[in-house]
C-alpha cells in the first residue's frame, strides 16, 4: 500500500544518480533540527562554574558578558532561520547542488556556539568578533548560493515576480557582507564590530525599500 501511494505521488521518479525531486520534507526537517540544536547549545555558555558562589557569579564581571554573547548569538541564529525559511518558502524542488549548498549552510550554523564561546572568552580582544563573524559570512554565502541555485535551475514556483527576486537576493547577500565588514572593524575596535552586527535586524526593512517592494502595488513583499 505504501509503495502504491509513493508511486501515485511521483509516477515518474528521476534516476537515483540525478538526486533531484520535489519532496523537501527531509531537507527542512534536518535544517530545523540543526537550528534547534545550535540555539539550545548556546545556553551552555551560561553554565554556573563549579564551586563559585551563585550571588557573586550573577552579579560579577563574567555573567553579563556571557549573557550578552548568548543573546546576540540566539538572535543571529534566529535571523538565519528566518532567511532560510524565506528562501525555502518559494522553493518547489531540489537537486544535488541545492542540497550541497544547504549542507554547507547548516555546517556554518552548527559551529556558531563555538564562536559564541570564543566571543565570550575574548573580552575586548579582536579575536572574539572575528571568530564569531567568520561562520556568519560562510552561512550567508551558502544561503545565497542556495537561492541562486533555486532561481537559476527552475526550482522556484513559476512566475516569481522580479521585485521579489531582487528582495530575496539582497536579503540573503547583505548579512554576510555586513559580517565581513565587521572583521576589519574588529581589528580597530572590537566592540564596534559587535554593534555593527545589529544591522542584520534592519536588513528586511532596507531590502524592501531598496528593491521597491515596500510600496509595490498588487504584491506583498516576501518575508
Amino acid at each position: 500500500m505504501e509503495n502504491d501511494e509513493r508511486s501515485h505521488r511521483d509516477p515518474h521518479p528521476p534516476p537515483p544518480w540525478e538526486f533531484r525531486g520535489h519532496d523537501l520534507a527531509r531537507i527542512l526537517a534536518l535544517s530545523d533540527g540543526i537550528f534547534a540544536f545550535a540555539m539550545t547549545l548556546l545556553v551552555l555558555n551560561l553554565a554556573l562554574p563549579t564551586g563559585v558562589d551563585v550571588r557573586s557569579y550573577l552579579f560579577g564581571p563574567k555573567f553579563w558578558p556571557a549573557l550578552y554573547a548568548y543573546a546576540i548569538s540566539f538572535l543571529v541564529i534566529a535571523q538565519w532561520w528566518r532567511g532560510h525559511h524565506l528562501v525555502f518558502r518559494y522553493v518547489r524542488g531540489f537537486n544535488r547542488d541545492l542540497v550541497r549548498w544547504n549542507t554547507a549552510f547548516l555546517l556554518a550554523i552548527a559551529i556558531v556556539p563555538f564562536g559564541t564561546t570564543v566571543l565570550n572568552a575574548s573580552g575586548n580582544a579582536a579575536i572574539g568578533p572575528i571568530v564569531f563573524s567568520l561562520p556568519q559570512v560562510g552561512a550567508g554565502l551558502a544561503l545565497f548560493a542556495v537561492w541562486r541555485t533555486a532561481s537559476s535551475e527552475n526550482l522556484l514556483r513559476p512566475d516569481f515576480p522580479a521585485a521579489w527576486t531582487r528582495y530575496v537576493t539582497l536579503a540573503t547577500l547583505a548579512p554576510p557582507l555586513l559580517f565581513a565588514i565587521s572583521i576589519p572593524v574588529a581589528l580597530v575596535y572590537a566592540p564596534a564590530a559587535e554593534v555593527a552586527w545589529l544591522g542584520i535586524f534592519a536588513i528586511p526593512l532596507i531590502s524592501r525599500r531598496v528593491t521597491g517592494t515596500a510600496n509595490a502595488s498588487g504584491a506583498t513583499p516576501p518575508g
